[in-house]
């Protein structure tokens, strides 16, 4: 996979996971964290992966990170 179908990839789970905040944010945690860029050189793609992580969990509020973040499987 390209730099630029990694970063589009990115983009596109971005835009998929802000969609989702409204609703299961458990299941926009899990959204966000699939298909990481791990093995690509792109910086843009990884800050991009993490600041939708960083989203999702801003918008977990303080009383519910546990059970969020619970719900992830061992793989995420």
């Amino acid at each position: 996979m390209s730099d630029a179908d990694i970063l589009a990839s990115c983009q596109s789970r971005a835009s998929a996971v802000q969609g989702m905040l409204s609703g299961d944010k458990s299941s926009a945690l899990s959204a966000a964290l699939s298909d990481p860029p791990i093995g690509s050189k792109d910086m843009a793609a990884k800050e991009l992966n993490g600041k939708t992580v960083k989203t999702v969990l801003d918008a977990v509020d303080e009383g519910s990170i546990d059970e969020v973040v619970g719900k992830l499987s061992d793989k995420e």
